[in-house]
């Protein structure tokens, strides 16, 4: 058998290892391993919280900690032993915990132990471990065993050792029954063992997985004439029908049906039906005319010989590893079942052992008995070089490689790739020894000396095909697309199988993507054609889309909806659907799409995470929430997740649910983060904590405190005042728009008109304060004023205000920054008809005085304010001028940014307008707590 071309029938080949993922529990240890937050410690005795039906782990902490610890570092260290008794020690004291579980499980597979590795996920599942995890790494470990199965039964094929074959198949269709190829093999393994009832009956099986399965159709096509002898054609017509009907396979792959058809056709005497059948033969001239002169032969001597349906070779299989899917397709004719094939066994055989006249003899006999089958001309020329040169059939190169093979079947890469180098430097002309130690290379991990072999390969021996996929591939994973690219497309001309051709224009639009190359991706993918490839239409979508050419990649993405071949794919282009008609613009027609999409379940294939993030593009919280805690009760919520997880719980008006988040998120990503983003985190935190709080503070200056205290004075005066606040959980904050219920008192301490000052003036009131949008700082009041002082009396007031500017917060990226701010406000008091108006505007340059805080911040700035008092006889008043603003932030925790501060303002105002009472010296003490 030809081992360069025929290959193992799974989704882990040399190529596919190439896009191998780190472990799952490398990537959950950031999450099971980290202490709780400060000042929130579980008790390591707790167990687990429940909430509703749901239970939820708890944060490793205390010895548990520890050992589990070691246990990633065992892992990471690739000592699996010490891994493995660690974390079972760690899931001892901790049995909730599931990712130490995840972790037990990729240890056991890491260390080889595949099946210890199924008996032990199988033993979690009967205990009632049903996290997605484990049931993900479930399904690993059945696809790891399912391919080592597939090995063994190309094994045994090779030694014509059919029941073990048959065995090792059917363990692999059962591991992994998803997988048509391991089914595929079964077939094949049963028709070699001539049990053709049993190959009728996984044909079927295979049929009924995938009802377009055009090789397992025509698999059953041969069976039912090779059981029948002839005697079942109807059936077996109709499969051959059924597989030539198939639009998803290629022109050139239905060229190897007909071939297979009408040799069989043509031994069951259907004469005609093989001319109609080859008449749509676009292939190799030759191959068509060989059958065309058997049938007017057979013609020609009135033979039907329906008995010589045993004598047409049992197709073969050949199959290309990629590292998207496996690419199989039917052939005619596989050794071993024809007949030459005794001929040709005994041939091999004498080649073995270097007695090459007689292998050559033997040879041409099995060419004359089976003059279709190629390989055997193929073996013919193979051992005519091999008399001449001594390095194929056991030469010493042949010896080396053997040696190489071995030592891969058992997992010893590094011997493997001492003799691969060894064969190859016995013989450095043969190209496939190259492919053997390249192969070799990969499968160590060793992917950059991979690289310089197929270098110096194409330098001693020129460009191959398969070599130049293979170094595209590994520059791919290297991250240098740019240079992928050049390769797919050098290798493209020397591709000729529709399938290969495929799957490197895939790879090519791939690369040119990450490449940032769109217009070559979108070049390489109309090569592909619009036949409604799901593959082709999924890739245009998000190329256009990344161009900002929406209206196409909406296009794209539809089609991918409809030609999606699964639940998963279907999802993927579903999101892409809605997202698109979001940028276009068209945000009703997305949450309707999305709406119905959860309703009827298209969305259930997505990920949580990737849900969650398409319901805050519909602008739909709720669905969002839901998603994002769904992921943070398995325990996968992480990263900048657990900061749109926590703005998604604040939409909803969960604020302690936001406040966790943040927390989690400010523990674990904290360091990682820009300095300015983590501020704003701790902002995020301190304003969604903050229940009450207080101002004081003392004014001087002549326009007066308007909207907090009516005017009593015309001159300039100097006033306290003092304000408490309380803002009820709740309702107290919904996602930006705030609640407050206040007490406030203010008192003239001077009046340079000699107006009343002191106690007698103080004026106390009462009200409440709202805030009803997010996004805009406007804020309507109402208040009581009631008396304290002799000189202070009752009224009623209300206010709007409004206020916007950037710059005001500390800055933690840079040293000095622009401030700007606008505000205005306009209030009535109803029992002395009082109307008033503020309009102040400032523009300055912030700095932070690093040398003597770094929460210390000083601002030099330019403003300007406008006053109106119905009640004044100049009731219109406004002023500019220069001034300095001195704050100083604290009262902080890691959690929390500064929550208080002191301000110091001063201003010198020249009169822009009518009243005097615009112009000069203005000045503010506040503290903020």
């Amino acid at each position: 058998m030809d081992k360069a071309r025929i290959a193992n029938l799974s989704h882990q080949s040399l190529l596919a290892r190439l896009w191998v993922t780190l472990p799952a529990a490398t990537l959950m240890a950031a999450v099971c391993l980290l202490p709780a937050p400060a000042g929130a410690q579980m008790d390591q005795e707790a167990g687990r919280q429940r909430n509703g039906t749901e239970v939820l782990d708890l944060p490793l902490s205390g010895p548990a900690y520890a050992i589990a610890r070691e246990a990633y570092a065992a892992y990471d260290a690739k000592d699996y032993a010490t891994a493995i008794a660690k974390v079972r020690e760690a899931i001892r004291q901790r049995p909730d915990v599931d990712s130490l579980k995840v972790l037990l499980l990729e240890a056991i597979e890491a260390s080889g132990q595949l099946q210890e590795a199924e008996r032990e996920a199988q033993k979690l599942l009967a205990e009632g471990n049903r996290s997605p995890q484990i049931i993900h790494q479930m399904s690993r470990i059945k696809s790891a065993l399912a391919q080592k199965a597939a090995e063994s039964v190309y094994a045994a094929l090779e030694k014509n050792d059919f029941e073990v074959a048959i065995s090792q198949a059917q363990e692999a269709v059962r591991l992994n029954p998803d997988q048509n190829t391991f089914r595929h093999l079964l077939i094949l393994a049963q028709l070699r063992a001539r049990r053709f009832a049993e190959a009728e009956t996984s044909a079927s099986d295979a049929l009924a997985s995938d009802s377009e399965d055009a090789i397992a159709a025509t698999f059953r096509a041969v069976s039912r004439l090779n059981e029948s002898n002839g005697q079942n054609k109807q059936q077996a017509i109709a499969d051959f029908e059924r597989a030539l009907a198939q639009d998803r396979i290629a022109e050139t792959e239905k060229n190897e049906i007909r071939l297979i058809a009408a040799d069989y056709l043509i031994a069951i005497g259907e004469f005609a039906r093989a001319e109609n059948v080859l008449s749509d033969f676009s292939g190799d001239r030759k191959q068509k005319d060989a059958r065309i002169a058997r049938i007017a032969e057979h013609k020609r001597s009135h033979s039907s010989l329906p008995s010589s349906v045993s004598r047409v070779p049992v197709p073969k299989l050949e199959c290309r590893e990629t590292p998207y899917d496996s690419v199989c397709f039917i052939l005619p004719g596989l050794p071993g079942a024809d007949a030459g094939f005794p001929a040709a066994a005994e041939a091999y055989q004498a080649a073995s052992t270097g007695n090459y006249s007689l292998a050559i003899a033997k040879i041409r006999e099995a060419i004359r008995l089976s003059p279709e089958n190629e390989d055997y001309r193929t073996a013919e020329k193979n051992m005519l070089a091999a008399q001449k040169a001594g390095v194929s059939f056991g030469g010493p190169a042949a010896v080396a490689a053997g040696q190489a093979y071995d030592l891969q079947r058992r997992g010893d890469f590094a011997g493997a790739i001492r003799h691969a180098r060894e064969a190859v430097a016995l013989a450095p002309r043969q190209q496939q020894l190259r492919a053997l130690l390249v192969n070799l290379l990969i499968s160590a991990g060793r992917e950059a000396e991979a690289i310089r072999e197929i270098n110096t390969t194409f330098a001693q021996l020129g460009t191959d095909a398969q070599l130049l996929q293979q170094r595209g591939y590994l520059l791919l994973q290297a991250n240098e697309p740019a240079r992928a690219v050049d390769d797919f497309a050098n290798a493209l001309p020397l591709v000729k199988s529709p399938s290969e051709r495929r799957t490197l224009l895939l790879a090519m639009a791939d690369a040119a993507t990450a490449a940032d190359q769109p217009e070559r991706a979108l070049d390489a993918l109309s090569l592909l054609g619009t036949s409604g490839s799901f593959d082709v239409a999924y890739r245009r979508g998000n190329i256009l889309r990344g161009l900002e050419r929406y209206d196409e990649a909406l296009a794209a993405f539809t089609q991918a909806v409809t030609s999606a071949p699964t639940a998963e794919d279907r999802a993927r282009a579903k999101a892409a659907q809605i997202s698109a008609y979001v940028s276009l613009g068209q945000q009703s027609v997305a949450r309707q799409l999305f709406e119905t999409a959860k309703q009827t379940g298209e969305l259930n294939a997505l990920p949580a995470l990737d849900v969650a993030y398409l319901a805050l593009r519909v602008g739909d919280p709720v669905a969002a929430s839901q998603q994002f805690t769904l992921v943070q009760k398995r325990g996968e919520l992480r990263g900048l997740a657990l900061v749109d997880a926590a703005y998604a719980a604040r939409q909803v008006f969960d604020n302690d649910l936001a406040v966790e988040l943040l927390k989690s998120a400010i523990d674990t990503i904290g360091p990682t983060l820009e300095p300015q983003y983590l501020w704003g985190l701790r902002r995020e935190v301190a304003d969604l904590t903050r229940t009450w709080g207080a101002y004081t503070s003392v004014t001087y200056g002549a326009v007066g405190s308007g909207a907090f205290s009516p005017q009593t004075s015309s001159g300039s005066t100097t006033q306290t005042g003092t304000e408490i606040y309380w803002r009820p959980p709740v309702i107290g904050n919904r996602n930006g728009s705030t609640l407050d219920f206040f007490m406030r008192n203010f008192t003239t301490l001077h009046d340079d008109l000699g107006g009343p000052v002191g106690f007698r003036t103080m004026q106390g009131s009462f009200g409440v304060r709202w805030k009803p949008l997010q996004n805009y700082n406007v804020i309507v009041e109402a208040a009581r004023l009631f008396r304290i002082g002799s000189d202070s009396r009752e009224d009623t007031m209300v206010r709007a205000a409004y206020f916007d500017g950037r710059g005001g917060d500390l800055r933690m990226d840079v040293p000095s920054w622009w401030l700007w701010q606008v505000s205005g406000e306009v209030g009535h008091y109803f029992d002395i008809d009082q109307t008033f108006a503020t309009l102040d505007a400032k523009l300055g340059r912030s700095f932070r005085l690093d040398s003597i805080s770094d929460r210390l911040m000083i601002t030099p700035f330019v403003g300007v304010t406008a006053n109106f008092d119905n009640l004044l006889d100049t009731k219109w008043a406004a002023g500019a001028g220069p001034g300095i603003n001195a704050r100083y932030w604290f009262r902080e925790d890691k959690y929390n940014a500064p929550r208080s501060y002191v301000d110091l303002n001063v201003q010198y105002r020249f009169k822009l307008l009518e009243d005097d009472r615009a112009q000069g010296l203005f000045a503010s003490l506040t503290l903020a707590y």
